[in-house]
């Protein structure tokens, strides 16, 4: 059914009340929406309505979209926006098509980005947050009093670390490693896209010296050196290989690789062309081809755009509810160190990826690993992708509640309790 006008008005003017008065603050502050001078278009079945805009207050609007044409905007049908809270309110994560069939959803009920793409990357954050207020407005809810609150956690006593460099085809990698033992495995952890291996700090205390563990920032990532001319890694063979290189140069044997994203996606590409003894999967799946949005790709390397603010509300909409401020802030923190030439090759790696033709090759042990409040790797597609492992040795699947994407940095200590009993009974066990 339709929406009335008088009902759709009263949406506006109640979602305007809420950008200038009740989350004026976020709004302004870590949504930047202070920065805005332009214009909002809202969308809901036949009805627009546009909020004009000048340093972030919304000084007027009007029904319809202006004679100028569109800034930037947001619009759905009726059943799209009921579906909305569905997938955490997020413009980033709602408004993906190409990925909606993967992740088990309606594409039909996908939220419509208006505007040009240079100004939508600029404006991501407020926009997005507009939109979350709006779906907010229409349901008569205080904004974020459906979310959980957030877990208080004791910090994890650090264990001692030791950093070092490796040469890797004539790259400087950044390195850092337990110095457990190595005589039965080597734990390679790899890091998500755009970021590098501070993710794996706790889990690394955790595991203290049961064995050795190493992880290493990605060519252009953290403090490895770029790839010659100052390129990066944009394929995911070249991805997958390359962590071979890393693997032989530093000289591991017995060797499990576990990681998170695209670097659980990978994971599939290394067991079925490298002779690991088993591998994690943390948020990933087999094919990722189509799922990343080329507008958000393109946006990455542009002069005019900021990766990391660009970024924040993609982010945000990916870390489960239960988690806890600090890590929030950590994972933040992260968002704001990437560089824009580094996450577009990561983005371009997601593009391409394919591998599910191959998973009839894999055979070691696989551990499947995902935090459920994740909406880009849903539970609908971790569970397809252990469907389709049938020659694998070996085949768990653990889903976490309250948690999301960034499960190792999130909830180490749920990781550390099924990979410790993972390895336990699946690699070491003779």
């Amino acid at each position: 059914m339709a929406i009335e006008k008088s009902e759709f008005q009263k949406y506006i003017e109640q979602t305007i009340n809420l950008i200038n008065v009740m989350e004026n603050e976020k709004w302004m502050g870590f949504y930047y929406g202070r920065f805005l001078n332009g214009s909002i278009t809202i969308g809901e079945d036949n009805m627009q309505a546009t909020i004009f805009f000048i340093n972030g207050k919304a000084e007027s609007w009007e029904l319809g979209t202006p004679i100028t044409g569109i800034d930037i905007g947001i619009t759905a049908t009726t059943d799209g926006w009921n579906h909305f809270k569905d997938r955490r309110r997020s413009v980033n994560i709602g408004a993906n098509k190409g990925a909606a069939a993967k992740r088990g959803w309606d594409p039909a009920l996908a939220l419509t980005q208006l505007g040009c793409t240079l100004r939508l990357r600029q404006c991501a954050a407020p926009l997005a947050f507009a939109a979350r207020l709006y779906s907010y407005a229409r349901e008569n809810i205080l904004p974020f009093s459906d979310v959980q609150e957030r877990e208080v956690v004791e910090a994890i006593p650090d264990a001692e670390v030791r950093g070092f460099y490796t040469r890797v085809n004539g790259i400087k990698i950044y390195g850092e490693t337990n110095d457990g033992p190595d005589d039965k495995l080597n734990l390679v952890l790899l890091h998500t896209a755009g970021r590098d291996n501070r993710q794996y700090h706790d889990l690394m205390s955790l595991f203290d010296k049961k064995f050795k563990i190493v992880s290493f920032d990605m060519p252009g990532h953290g403090k490895s050196w770029p790839l010659p001319n100052n390129k990066v890694i944009t394929e995911f063979h070249q991805y997958g290989d390359f962590v071979w290189d890393c693997i032989r140069a530093m000289g591991l044997k017995n060797v499990m690789t576990a990681g998170c994203s695209m670097a659980g996606c990978i994971q599939y590409y290394m067991a079925q062309n490298y002779p690991v003894k088993a591998i994690c999967c943390m948020q990933g799946v087999e094919d990722t081809a189509g799922q990343t949005d080329t507008r958000v790709t393109d946006m990455l390397w542009h002069p005019l755009v900021s990766c990391q603010h660009s970024h924040l509300e993609l982010t945000e909409s990916l870390i489960g509810e239960k988690t806890s401020q600090e890590r929030l802030d950590f994972i933040y923190w992260g968002v704001m160190q990437e560089t824009g030439i580094t996450k577009q090759g990561d983005y371009l790696e997601l593009l391409s990826f394919d591998v599910k033709d191959n998973m009839n090759k894999i055979t070691c042990p696989v551990l499947i690993i995902e935090g459920m409040d994740d909406q880009s790797y849903t539970p609908h597609m971790t569970k397809l992708s252990k469907e389709r492992l049938v020659n694998a040795k070996f085949v768990e699947l653990d889903l976490i509640p309250g948690y999301g994407h960034f499960i190792a940095v999130e909830s180490p200590e749920s990781v550390h309790k099924y990979l410790s009993e993972f390895i336990d009974k699946h690699v070491l066990k003779k």
